[in-house]
């Protein structure tokens, strides 16, 4: 075996074979492997905490309760005392990637990827479970741009989950800041789907401009005081118009970013169906 490898990988049982180490995340180490037993690819990730372990955990078990979802990468397995997950591998890349190498996307990609991530998060939502890291370093697409096959949006990435209950400790905005919610950086309230709205109505902007609105602002690891109100007092602010979000999405990102949760959409259906009206003019 590599020695780049952790000795805890050893413990897999036999069936598992690693071929490959893939490149790590922030709080991830990964492996492209084999089961012998289906004879089908895997990717082998190794969590660096426990509670993100056992939130990913927790989400697939009832998402999936509620039946199969093309849309979400599932948990095919998993080992508490070593952290590990095992899940499907796929020819893949990143919403992030695709953006970028197009130098944003066209309304109706726009709208076609927004809408097959929504179909995910309609049934996450619906079992109580709060994605909470929404972004397009999280939604794969797999398929090819060069053929006939529909690329296929797939949410991923649960580690940083959550139901919608009131927080007992602040967590002064938990997960990719860039793309976080208000709510998210202060220090009590409970978080509802609608920060998932927000960070897809963040998501829709940067598909369509090719930049982060809020990726100008230098990030210490512990925010201070000063940092949170320079945070809400930019969001506070209604998202500026732009020369690549066509007139009747502006109104559809607005509505997704308000300020306020209950100022959002009530729901994704509800914000996919106004991109939609928007996108084709209906």
């Amino acid at each position: 075996m590599n020695m780049l490898l952790l000795n805890k990988l050893s413990e897999l049982p036999k069936k598992y074979t690693i071929t490959e180490r893939l490149p790590k995340t922030q709080f991830s180490t990964l492996y492209k492997g084999f089961d012998q037993e289906t004879e089908k690819q895997i990717v082998i990730k190794q969590c660096l905490y426990h509670n993100d372990f056992r939130r990913e955990v927790i989400a697939s078990v009832k998402i999936f309760a509620k039946g199969y979802n093309e849309h979400i990468v599932p948990v095919l397995a998993s080992y508490p005392d070593t952290r590990i997950l095992v899940m499907p591998y796929l020819e893949a890349g990143l919403v992030w990637d695709l953006r970028r190498k197009k130098k944003g996307l066209t309304p109706e990609e726009v709208l076609d990827i927004t809408a097959q991530t929504g179909k995910a998060l309609e049934q996450v939502h619906a079992v109580g479970i709060i994605h909470n890291d929404i972004k397009s370093g999280n939604i794969l697409l797999t398929g090819s741009e060069k053929s006939d096959q529909k690329l296929t949006a797939k949410l991923t990435d649960f580690g940083l989950s959550c139901c919608q209950i009131p927080r007992l400790e602040p967590d002064r905005g938990a997960g990719t800041r860039e793309y976080s919610a208000p709510e998210k950086f202060k220090t009590s309230g409970t978080l509802t789907s609608a920060v998932d709205i927000y960070s897809l109505g963040l998501m829709i902007h940067e598909m369509l401009t090719n930049t982060l609105i809020y990726g100008d602002i230098s990030y210490s690891n512990r925010l201070d005081d000063s940092d949170i109100e320079k945070i809400l007092h930019q969001r506070a602010k209604p998202i500026p118009a732009h020369e690549k979000i066509p007139e009747k999405i502006l109104p559809v990102i607005r509505t997704a970013c308000e300020y306020k949760p209950k100022n959002r959409y009530r729901n994704v259906t509800e914000m996919i169906s106004a991109l939609e009206k928007a996108v084709h003019g209906v």
